[in-house]
C-alpha cells in the first residue's frame, strides 16, 4: 500500500509495474501472508 511504502502517486504506479513484473520473473516470492503493522 501507498501509506506503508510512503511514496508519491506516480512512483507508487512505477513501484507496482516493477514488482509485478519482478514476479513474473520469479525474483520476488508472491506470498499470501503479507507482513501487517
Amino acid at each position: 500500500p501507498r501509506r506503508r511504502t510512503g511514496v508519491c502517486a506516480k512512483h507508487q504506479r512505477r513501484l507496482a509495474t516493477t514488482i509485478k513484473r519482478a514476479r513474473m520473473l520469479a525474483i520476488i516470492p508472491i506470498t499470501e501472508k503479507l507482513v501487517r503493522r
